[in-house]
């Protein structure tokens, strides 16, 4: 859809979008240049950038394109803007789960990121969306939690007018169905438990 670029297949259900040429790197680099949020994607992309600029002044390169000036400052994502609904598609889950015994439950959305410097945006997004954020039991990764259905208010408001573009779309309708399903009280009724309970386990395919 940007009009460069290819899609290559990597494994059984993986594709990737790769830029190769000189061209279609030159046009990514003006696309995030200034646009990063993640202060680790932002050092990966400077390394990118410097590299991308020694080779732009090479006299002997085929192709050539303009020094691309390496913006430094990140910006902060909004409600607004489709930021969070990319993010959320690498990265975001949506979890009921019934507990054993009892007529509790618990519903989340939860979206996690490597390296202690990215935590400050998931801090952020707790402005935005509410929920905590954790360390995660994996070392170097922290977790943003939204715990509770009545707390999802946001989440679903964002996720309702910024369609979900992988299969994240389909198990957030599912998610959504679940938690409709325990408003009316269908998780109180042992038969009805039991068929949400089913269906939740089917909101994130493993296959």
């Amino acid at each position: 859809m940007l009009g460069f670029g290819s899609v290559a297949r990597q494994g059984k259900n993986t594709h990737r979008y790769v830029c190769n040429s000189r061209l279609d790197c030159f046009l990514i680099a003006l696309i995030f240049n200034g646009n990063m949020v993640l202060p680790s994607k932002l050092a990966s992309f400077e390394a990118f950038l410097a590299r991308f600029n020694e080779m732009a002044v090479n006299p002997g390169a085929r192709v050539r394109t303009p020094v691309v000036p390496f913006i430094p400052t990140t910006i902060l994502p909004t409600l607004s803007d489709n930021w969070l609904l990319g993010f959320a598609d690498a990265e975001g889950c949506f979890t009921c789960s019934f507990l054993t015994g009892v007529t509790a439950y618990r519903f989340r959305f939860m979206i996690a990121q490597k390296w202690a410097i990215n935590a400050p945006i998931l801090e952020h997004l707790t402005t935005l969306l509410g929920g905590t954020v954790l360390p995660h039991t994996v070392a170097d990764v922290f977790e943003l939690t939204v715990n509770g259905l009545r707390n999802q208010t946001a989440v679903m408001a964002y996720f309702d007018s910024h369609k979900l573009l992988t299969h994240k779309h389909a198990s957030y309708l599912l998610w959504k169905e679940v938690g409709a399903a325990i408003e009316r009280g269908e998780h109180l009724e042992p038969t009805s438990r039991a068929l949400l309970r089913a269906k939740a386990s089917t909101i994130n395919p493993t296959g």
